[in-house]
């Protein structure tokens, strides 16, 4: 009896990160300490934090359209269960999605990273990260991070909306043990688009004698209509992942802490291409991931360090039907890399520096780095400039796909990016400001091109790709009063020979991008109102999104109404943040 109270206490501390104090790895990887500010701007490390509080104030629901309009990304949105990242020329594979410092990017593609074991209530701060300042060798993250930090907390949350939309979320727990679930059902607003999505998850943490051991797992499930995205109306698609992560940490000696982390998850995708026949066309792809580091982390007199190495495993097993026959599909394979890092730096008085090193081996090889430079004048104003080189492996689709209009190659190479930024930043009295510059260049970029007027898509290294642009930022406090504006300008350059007139996953990258929120309290009262403007480059077409959403609070309960999409009555051929129709939802928030 006792054994299994054991394990069932240990199975119950899931899904919180790696926590060191001093010396050690802060609470998440990505962390910048402070307070408590709704939206924060850290250009020493090319990243914004936005606070779950603002989350929940602004007038979307979908993960992706949070950050959408928050940190001014792009996505490509198809329905409420799929969504692709794009972030300065980079696409949703080079994009590395983490939930509380959990990797949970898939080997079999990136189209599937933002299908999370998380509800937009159940969100304490999501962390965005941009370019490559921490030098990364793996299957994503060197075009930027977004790291989804969960809440801990009492809360129930429930919405109905146009569509026949409804969520339903709830968490209950504290920092020690807690869990969290939620169901989304929605009849979608296009035939293909409706779907249900179901997850669950627990979290907590045993700590003693100068350690800790963390214990992860969740699970999410979708089943949905996937028109306009491996195929047309009809076709279905099922995914479903289950995730864990066992890490922990303890104190070497007064300024050294050694810390490990192994995380792992079991993912099935199942691709129907006529949902009413599916042994027409049909996928089905399991695969299995694993990773293990070990590292440690110091504080000496004049820097402070870091030095870890990372096994990385993973198989697919993959097979298909083609008019009742069974075929291969991506077929069986596995494959092993790993990866030594190691860092230093120091953010003391007015100046500060950080480099890094990253060195891949195994059955794929490269090496990566970044350094960044600060200097900052008083407390008002800070400039920074960074340089990084990061890696990408393909992923299996990528590598062993094939259809009737895809031609897969087993001998991509990985990708390598170098990016540069210069970052300035400040505050001039109720007005916070920040400008960026940017310029990444990719070599070997991997992609599925084709002729002008061909039909068959093959995957492919073209020569590179190259990104530049600027960010501007402006933010202003006044009372309970805040307003923020964010605007992107970047140019995209291809060079893919004339045999690739065509790319499928870099066509679209908006030259232009704004995004402004405001948001105001009175007494028990608050609202927000959202636009966002795209203008795509290729076409000069411009995408508009409006949204309000008001709020009242009564005690512990909370009353909410949204209004979406104002700008738009219509539906595209591809769906998205700005191209879904006008929608209204009324909600409820009980925290207990």
């Amino acid at each position: 009896m006792n054994k299994l109270r054991a394990i069932l206490i240990i199975f119950a501390i899931t899904f919180r990160t790696t926590q060191l104090a001093g010396a050690g790895q802060d609470r998440h990887e990505i962390e910048v300490l402070g307070m408590k500010i709704p939206f924060r701007e850290d250009p020493r490390r090319d990243m914004i934090v936005i606070e779950g509080e603002v989350l929940r104030r602004l007038p979307a629901v979908q993960i992706a359209e949070l950050v959408a309009l928050a940190a001014n990304m792009n996505f490509t949105v198809r329905g409420m269960f799929q969504a692709d990242p794009q972030m300065q020329g980079f696409n949703q594979e080079q994009i590395a999605v983490l939930v509380d410092g959990i990797p949970v990017a898939n080997a079999q593609t990136g189209h599937h990273n933002f299908l999370l074991p998380v509800a937009a209530d159940d969100i304490a701060r999501i962390e965005v990260l941009r370019g490559g300042f921490s030098s990364r060798f793996g299957t994503s993250g060197g075009g930027g991070q977004v790291n989804i930090i969960t809440a801990a907390g009492n809360r129930l949350s429930l919405r109905r909306s146009s569509f026949r939309t409804t969520d339903v979320s709830a968490s209950a727990g504290s920092e020690t043990l807690r869990a969290a679930a939620g169901f989304t059902d929605t009849a979608g607003y296009a035939d293909g688009l409706d779907g249900r999505r179901a997850f669950a998850r627990a979290g907590g943490r045993l700590t003693g004698l100068a350690s800790f051991l963390d214990v992860q797992a969740g699970f999410v499930g979708a089943r949905f209509g996937a028109a306009n995205f491996y195929g047309p109306y009809p076709s279905a698609e099922e995914v479903s992942r289950f995730l864990g992560a066992l890490s922990g940490g303890t104190r070497l000696s007064a300024s050294l802490m050694g810390n490990f982390q192994i995380s792992g998850q079991a993912s099935r995708d199942d691709f129907r291409l006529d949902r009413r026949d599916p042994e027409k066309y049909r996928n089905l792809h399991d695969t299995r991931q694993a990773s293990a580091e070990a590292s440690i982390r110091g504080t000496g007199r004049a820097f402070d360090y870091s030095a870890g190495i990372v096994s990385t495993w993973d198989e697919i097993e993959s097979g298909g039907i083609r008019a009742g026959l069974s075929v291969p599909a991506l077929g069986r394979h596995r494959r092993l890399f790993h990866s030594f890092r190691a860092a230093a730096g120091r953010e003391a008085g007015d100046w500060s520096w950080r480099a890094g090193i990253d060195a891949g081996f195994g059955d794929y090889r490269g090496w990566g780095g970044s350094l960044v430079l600060g200097r900052s004048w008083g407390t008002n104003v800070r400039l920074a400039g960074s340089v990084s080189r990061t890696y990408r492996v393909p992923t299996y689709t990528e590598l062993y796909y094939a259809d009737p209009i895809h031609l897969s190659d087993s001998s991509l190479k990985p990708e390598r990016t170098d990016s540069a930024s210069l970052s300035a930043g400040g505050i001039l009295g109720a007005l916070s400001w920040g400008c960026r510059l940017f310029s990444n260049r990719t070599r070997d970029l991997i992609d599925w091109t084709r002729p002008l007027n061909g039909e068959i898509w093959k995957a492919a290294n073209i020569c590179g790709g190259s990104f530049g642009g600027i960010d501007l930022h402006g933010e202003i406090r006044k009372g309970k009063f805040q307003a923020r504006v964010l605007y992107t300008y970047q140019k995209t350059r291809f060079v893919a020979g004339p045999e690739a007139a065509a790319l499928k996953y870099h066509y679209y990258f908006p030259d232009h991008c704004l995004s402004l929120i405001a948001l105001g309290e009175s007494g028990v009262w608050s609202g927000s109102v959202a636009l966002k403007i795209e203008r795509e480059e290729t076409s000069g077409r411009v995408r508009p999104y409006l949204g309000g959403r008001l709020r009242r609070t009564m005690g512990r309960f909370e009353i909410f109404a949204d209004l979406q999409n104002l700008f738009n009555q219509r539906v595209e051929k591809i769906p998205g943040l700005p191209e879904a129709p006008r929608a209204v939802g009324l909600g409820l928030g009980f925290a207990f």
